[in-house]
C-alpha cells in the first residue's frame, strides 16, 4: 500500500524533474524535489501512524484468525517501525534517475533489498533471545540504515549534478593550445565586407552558450 502511494508521487514528479534538468531550469528541479519530498513524507507518515495505532485493523484485512491477528499486531509495529522515513528514501532516489545517474539508483535499491536485510536477518537472531522478533527488527534496522545511506548519497550526487548542469549552461571554457607558428598569416579567413556580420554571429553564439 505504501509503495503504491509513493509510486504515484514518483510517477508525477520524475518526468517534470527530468524535463527541467534537461532544459537547465535549476530552480524548477529543486522545487519539484521539494514538492516530491513533502508529498512522500506525508504519505509515509500517515500510513506509518495508521499501522502503529491500529495494527489489528490491517491484520484483519488478510485473516480472521484471532490468534494470528494478535501475533501479527505485535510484530507489525516492529516490522514497520521505521517506515515513516521511507518517504524520504524514495524521494531521494528519484533524482538519481531524473539526472541520468541510474547507477546510484541501482545501488540504493540493491542495498535496501539485499545487502542490508539478508545479513541482518542472519545476524540479529544470534544477538536476541526471541528469534522471531529479531527477524522483524532486522527489517527495521535495514530501513533506517538504508535511509541514512540514501540521503547522504543524494546530498552529494544531487549537488554534483546541479553544478554540472550550471557549468554546461554557463559555457565550457575553450581549451588553449600551445603557441605555435601562425599558419594563417596572410590568409583572409572572412570575405571582405562580411567582418561585421561574422563578429555579430560569434557574439550571439557565445551568448547562447
Amino acid at each position: 500500500m505504501q509503495f503504491a502511494l509513493l509510486r504515484t508521487d514518483l510517477g508525477g514528479a520524475q518526468p517534470i524533474a527530468s524535463y527541467n534538468f534537461g532544459a537547465g531550469n535549476t530552480g524548477r528541479v529543486k522545487k519539484s524535489f521539494r514538492l516530491l519530498l513533502t508529498a512522500s513524507m506525508i504519505d509515509s507518515v500517515v500510513l506509518w501512524a495508521g499501522v502503529i495505532a491500529f495494527p489489528r485493523l490491517f491484520a484483519q484485512i488478510f485473516s480472521s484468525d484471532s490468534t494470528l491477528i494478535d501475533f501479527t499486531a505485535h510484530d507489525l509495529r516492529l516490522y514497520c517501525g521505521a517506515r515513516f522515513i521511507f518517504g524520504a528514501q524514495t524521494a531521494c532516489q528519484m533524482p538519481f534517475i531524473s539526472t541520468g545517474n541510474a547507477l546510484s539508483s541501482i545501488i540504493v535499491a540493491v542495498l535496501r533489498k539485499f545487502l542490508l536485510p539478508i545479513p541482518l536477518i542472519n545476524l540479529m537472531p544470534h544477538l536476541m533471545g526471541d528469534q522471531t522478533t529479531a527477524v522483524y527488527l532486522a527489517e527495521l534496522v535495514a530501513d533506517g540504515l538504508a535511509a541514512i545511506f540514501t540521503v547522504t548519497l543524494f546530498r552529494y550526487q544531487f549537488r554534483k549534478s546541479l553544478r554540472s548542469m550550471e557549468y554546461q549552461i554557463g559555457g565550457i571554457p575553450e581549451k588553449r593550445t600551445p603557441a605555435g607558428p601562425d599558419r594563417t598569416a596572410g590568409v583572409q579567413l572572412v570575405p571582405k565586407g562580411c567582418a561585421p556580420f561574422y563578429r555579430a554571429l560569434r557574439h550571439h553564439s557565445s551568448f547562447c552558450r
